[in-house]
């Protein structure tokens, strides 16, 4: 179990590596900006393990983590763009700002999942779909899901 002061520690590490992801993802350079992602992924992920006193030995399981979730979140902001793009809405956001936002997010989102999973003394070998299951419906309690919660996140974006 950590303390107050280890969560809020944890939470600073999310934060600050989701703002580097999302950083990263702004680049305008194909692949690059995926590779550059996931190791800001692993390495945040090697940081909220440390505050559980866990190794991380061996790391595919991390790196397939955090790859799956990058392409996923490359082929959500893609939709998006072609989306706005039929809706002359690309004229407010361009796909780099679109893309950079929807994988800082999932980068938190990883960060929140897995600090999630090792608080409830879950460890890199039995994280699966349970433990992002267990985060959506954390975040559904926590209203982070609700309608009006997302629509002021996006409104925010403007």
């Amino acid at each position: 179990m950590t303390s107050e002061i280890e969560q809020e520690a944890i939470r600073k590490i999310i934060a600050q590596d989701a703002a580097k992801a999302t950083a990263i993802a702004a680049l305008p350079i194909p692949f690059i900006d995926m590779i550059g992602v996931v190791y800001i992924q692993v390495k945040m992920i090697e940081k909220i393990a440390n505050q559980y006193n866990i190794i991380m030995k061996p790391k595919q399981k991390v790196y397939t983590t955090t790859i799956l979730t990058t392409m996923t979140a490359k082929l959500i902001s893609e939709t998006l763009n072609t989306l706005a793009e039929k809706t002359h809405l690309d004229k407010l956001m361009g796909q780099s700002m679109v893309e950079a936002t929807i994988v800082g997010s999932a980068s938190g989102a990883i960060g929140e999942i897995y600090n999630l999973h090792f608080k409830r003394g879950g460890t890199i070998d039995n994280l699966g779909f349970d433990a992002l299951m267990e985060y959506v419906q954390w975040q559904i309690a926590d209203e982070k899901l609700s309608i009006q919660h997302l629509s002021q996140k996006l409104l925010s974006l403007n």
